[in-house]
Formats: C-alpha cells, structure tokens, sequence
C-alpha cells in the first residue's frame, strides 16, 4: 500500500482536496486512512517486518510533505521515534526486527535502506529527525562497502547490483554533496550494467533510477534511454491487467503484481518526483 500511495503521490495526486490536480483523490485518501489505522505507537509493521514499517514511514512522510494535513504530523512523528528506536546504534544497521526484539542481529542493506529513506523524506518534509541515526548509518555503510566491487547485503556476502544501487543511494542521501571515491567507482559499475530486458530486476531498476538521477549528467541520461524503453515494452496493454507489470525477475514471485508495477511506475516517475540533493560541482561554479 505503501509503494501504491508513492505512485499515486508521485503522479501528482494527494490524499485530500487542495486545489490543483485532483485526480486519485479518494482511492489515496482511502489509502491513508486504511494506514492510519494499522499504526500501533509508531510501529507500522502490521504484522510484517522493518520493510514494511520503512515504506508505510516513508508514505506517510511524504504525505505530509506534500499536504502538511496536520492529522498526518503526530503519526509520523511516532514512526520516526520508533524508526530511530529500531537501529542497532552499535553497527547502525536495521533488520526485520527491532534491535530491542533482537540485538543479536546486525542488520542489512537492503532493510536499513527504507529506513534511511523514511527519515530523510521525514526531515525534508519539516519533522525533527535527530542526527544520530545518520551518524550511525554511516557506521553501517562502511561495514557493507566492499571496495572496488561496490556494497553488499550483509558484511561478508557478495555484492549485488541491487545492493551496489542502493548503497550508491544511501551514500547520497548521507553525503551532502560530496562525492567520495567509492561512489563514484558504484557509478561505474551500475554504468558497466546497464538494465537489461533478458535480466529483469525491479528492485535493481527502482534504486538505480533514484541513484542515477542523484548523480545526473551523463549517467542519468544513459541509465534512462535505456530503462525506459524496457519499462514501456513490458507494461502490459489489454484484458485484466492492463497497464500493470508482471511480476517476472528477480523476486518477482516474491512482490506480486501490485508491488511490481508500483516499483516500475516510480521508476518512471522519478523525473518529476525527486529534485536532486544536491548540486553539482559544474552548477556551483556557474552560480
């Protein structure tokens, strides 16, 4: 629902009637009513892990961000306590669990990715966020970077291109405009692999886009004319699925139909729906 809400808010549309686009209105105000209501002290797992807590946060953040419904302020607020509440402050990692429910475990990219994401959209959006969980995050990059072959899951295990993307996007959402070595060698590597209709990776597409287009210039631009065509070929057209996305590739089966086509929609959307963080060095000087 999460992911739906983003493709919705993404496209323009909001959850109450503010003037403007008005397209969408109800079903994303449905939506966030549906999530409202799952809230529990700040914990939006429903039942499920961190994954789902990450994108219902981030959700909700950006709701708030677009709107400032002050009924959304409170919520979010919660979800970004128990957010900060739910990292291993020792390795900076999050997992399915909560660090309270199991210190043992250490954490991984892929979970404290949406985590990251969640408290940044929560901060661009007028919410006190702390530093400390990005400080500690940073602490948690370090352990999963693996050099010249870019980031992986979890210390110790080979590195993907999914983790490389996301790792890329972490790294960004940390950096403040600067831009260190070792991003600029995950650059070159999501360059070297470029998306590929034979090889589908929705989760790969979704964070390269938004690393890609962080990093702009020629990167953005190859990464796009060759993504895109393979999104708007793979859409499909007729009967009951129209205008969705099968969930084929890598952990298709896994996200369903639903998650899929959100992810390909906001791959697609990420023109107009994220401004970069940053400048870069060429637009600095030419101020």
């Amino acid at each position: 629902t999460g992911l739906v809400m983003l493709a919705y808010m993404g496209y323009g549309a909001k959850h109450i009637k503010q003037g403007g686009f008005e397209g969408y209105q109800e079903q994303l105000d449905k939506a966030m009513n549906w999530m409202l209501s799952k809230e529990r002290k700040g914990d939006m797992r429903g039942g499920g892990n961190m994954y789902d807590h990450g994108i219902a946060t981030i959700a909700l953040a950006e709701a708030y961000n677009l709107t400032k419904d002050e009924r959304l302020r409170a919520p979010v607020q919660r979800l970004v306590a128990f957010t900060v509440k739910a990292q291993n402050t020792k390795t900076g990692g999050w997992r399915y669990k909560t660090y309270e429910e199991d210190p043992r475990e250490k954490g991984d990219l892929s979970v404290s990715g949406w985590q990251l994401m969640a408290l940044k959209s929560a901060r661009l959006g007028g919410m006190d966020v702390p530093d400390t969980p990005f400080v500690n995050a940073r602490k948690f990059l370090a352990s999963v970077g693996a050099g010249n072959n870019g980031f992986q899951y979890q210390p110790g295990r080979t590195p993907s291109l999914a983790m490389i993307a996301e790792g890329l996007f972490c790294e960004q959402i940390l950096s403040d405009g600067e831009v260190t070595s070792q991003m600029e060698q995950c650059v070159g590597l999501i360059q070297g692999r470029l998306p590929n209709s034979r090889k589908v990776d929705y989760y790969y597409w979704y964070y390269g886009s938004l690393a890609m287009r962080q990093t702009q210039g020629k990167a953005w631009e190859t990464w796009n004319d060759k993504l895109k065509p393979i999104l708007l070929h793979k859409q499909t057209k007729g009967g009951t699925n129209d205008g969705s996305w099968d969930p084929e590739g890598k952990n298709g089966s896994i996200a369903g139909r639903c998650v899929t086509t959100a992810m390909a929609a906001l791959s697609l959307e990420v023109y107009y729906r994220y401004l970069p963080l940053s400048s870069p060095k060429w637009s600095k000087k030419a101020e």
